[in-house]
């Protein structure tokens, strides 16, 4: 939302005081993000009333700094001069992402989870908002199963040190451990680069951050 908002106010936002504000949203998303999001507003007692579609961060940034609209961004959404990024008071949005990888893949499957984990953390933590919510909720953080086999006894990480399963650091859209080897699932506000999704401010992002556009 635009930093004027009389929203931009409080550390949180409430879904249902975004009822009566314009939104912005992306017309290019295919996935089940839209019909998601709509489903939590109805719960709230309302439907977003889009009013601008965009696909370009700048376009979009510049729309919700004006004070036009509100979007929703990734909670990972990097600060943008004039737009507050603000929480869903309730936590309302998540998303899950999950890895996984054909049979005789753990060693790179364990690499490719030590970089995701060092990259997100990084993202994290440039987001002040997400941070601070990440700190608040260790059980948010990813913690995904070590792989059995080869990659364990070949020194590739897994099953060693602290980074067995687990990010270190703490914040944010997490990962939740999944049962068995071969596929973890990391939650986490989600998206395309131009719409970082638990925030609705007139985009405000939340842990599920809700970000202001």
């Amino acid at each position: 939302m635009s930093c004027s908002s009389p929203l931009a106010a409080g550390a949180t936002v409430d879904l249902a005081d975004l009822a009566d504000h314009d939104w912005i949203d992306d017309p290019l998303d295919d996935g089940p993000w839209p019909a998601y999001l709509r489903g939590v507003c109805a719960e709230a007692g309302f439907q977003p009333r889009v009013r601008y579609w965009a696909t370009d961060w700048q376009i979009s940034a510049s729309l919700i700094r004006s004070g036009r609209a509100v979007g929703i961004y990734q909670p990972t959404a990097a600060p943008r001069e004039g737009v507050a990024f603000r929480r869903i008071t309730g936590d309302p949005l998540g998303q899950r992402v999950v890895l996984m990888w054909r049979p005789g893949a753990e060693r790179a499957a364990a690499r490719l989870r030590g970089v995701f984990d060092a990259v997100y953390l990084d993202l994290v933590r440039a987001q002040r908002v997400y941070g601070d919510w990440w700190d608040e909720h260790p059980e948010a953080h990813p913690a995904l199963p070590v792989p059995a086999g080869p990659a364990a006894d070949a020194g590739t990480g897994a099953g060693t040190g602290p980074g067995e399963g687990a990010v270190p650091g703490t914040r944010g859209r997490a990962a939740s451990s999944c049962p068995g080897g071969g596929a973890a699932r990391v939650r986490r506000p989600r998206r395309s680069p131009h719409r970082p999704r638990p925030v609705p401010a007139e985009r405000a992002p939340g842990p599920c951050p809700a970000p202001d556009r």
